[in-house]
């Protein structure tokens, strides 16, 4: 999970995506809110349809100030985000859809 969101901020620095949006029941969230997600409020709640009709909130997460402050928080978890070279290859990973497969 932890390489997985690595991951993603890797993704997200190389494309210069400033902003993560995500929803999730607020249970389930708590990873989310260690890594800095931070819930939008009362505008981001509503009932998913189709996951049991059930109330998800919507959080977000700013990149450019994430990894600094994750550090400061948990120094380990910093570490891991910062420090650890982990080898992921983002080659290819730019978003190149074709206009027809986004509905």
């Amino acid at each position: 999970k932890w390489l997985l969101m690595k991951a993603v901020f890797l993704y997200c620095q190389l494309n210069k995506i400033n902003t993560i949006i995500m929803s999730s029941r607020p249970v389930l969230a708590r990873d989310y809110v260690v890594l800095g997600f931070e819930d939008i409020g009362t505008t981001g709640i509503y009932n998913h349809p189709l996951l049991g009709d059930k109330t998800h909130h919507t959080y977000k997460l700013s990149i450019s100030d994430t990894l600094d402050r994750i550090y400061s928080h948990n120094p380990q978890l910093g570490e891991y985000f910062i420090g650890q070279d982990v080898r992921i290859s983002m080659e290819g990973m730019l978003l190149n859809l074709p206009s027809s497969s986004i509905k």
